[in-house]
């Protein structure tokens, strides 16, 4: 949504580790359940995608050391606690485990299998906050939410908060992308690449936002003018970062270089 200068929006912030869910959906998701048929695949994938980008969000509200603040429309900021974020149940109780692993037990661990088969696809929204813009919204509830001793309480004192964003420093932003990749089940996928070609940190970028937008790659009806345009990224450092990830011409159909223009 907003924040001052210096200071990244957490609507920013989960933007960016809704990318990170992408290309974990992509690279490890997908193939797995290829043999499933197309769209018993698509519907597990995506329940999975989600349930690892709510798992993600909880460690970074309340298992993370980093701070958090509103900030007003103004731009005044306001320290806040993370126990607002505290619930009765909440992702970051849980292991996610990858591959999925049968015969896990209900209770002793959440697993990539039932996030698949049975999750609720909004379980772990967050009270208090509107889901899109992480703005405060005091009478926003959910079911599994705060204990209901403090509800009312917290209920008045955001009263005077309506509005305002929750946000994060610019430097704090960095930084907290960093560490949830220590946190990937598949450790592999964050491992930097061994060809360095320009700026590694910009490539990576590059390469999960284009992941994301284009999950079959770039095919013959698309032009990198498209491309471009809606990842942001200029074609020159799309190209690149397909190279140092995927190796050279990956990505790229026959009819690639016809759609150059």
């Amino acid at each position: 949504m907003f924040a001052p200068e210096g200071y990244c929006p957490f609507a920013s912030l989960y933007h960016r580790i809704d990318i990170e869910a992408a290309c974990f959906e992509h690279e490890f998701v997908r193939p797995h359940y290829s043999s499933f048929g197309e769209d018993i695949a698509r519907e597990r994938a995506r329940r999975i995608r989600v349930a690892y980008r709510d798992w993600l969000v909880d460690w970074v509200l309340l298992q993370f050391e980093y701070k958090l603040y509103l900030s007003s429309p103004t731009g005044k900021l306001v320290r806040i606690d993370k126990a607002i974020f505290v619930a009765q149940d909440r992702a970051s109780f849980y292991k996610f485990d990858w591959p999925p692993k049968q015969g896990c037990l209900a209770g002793e661990a959440i697993t990539a299998i039932d996030f698949g088969r049975n999750w609720p696809l909004r379980r772990f929204e967050y009270a208090f906050f509107t889901g899109a813009g992480w703005t405060v919204d005091p009478q926003r509830e959910r079911e599994g939410g705060p204990y209901p001793y403090i509800i009312d309480e917290v209920r008045r004192i955001l009263q005077r908060f309506k509005g305002w964003s929750l946000c994060v420093t610019d430097k704090d932003s960095d930084a907290i992308i960093e560490n949830l990749r220590k946190l990937h089940p598949v450790r592999t996928v964050m491992d930097p690449p061994k060809v360095k070609i320009g700026r590694p940190s910009v490539q990576e970028e590059a390469y999960r936002t284009f992941t994301s937008c284009y999950p079959e790659g770039k095919t013959a009806s698309v032009t990198w003018k498209d491309i471009e345009a809606r990842t942001g990224f200029p074609v020159s450092t799309i190209k690149r970062a397909l190279a140092n990830f995927e190796g050279p011409d990956q990505n790229c159909d026959q009819n690639c270089d016809q759609n150059e223009q």
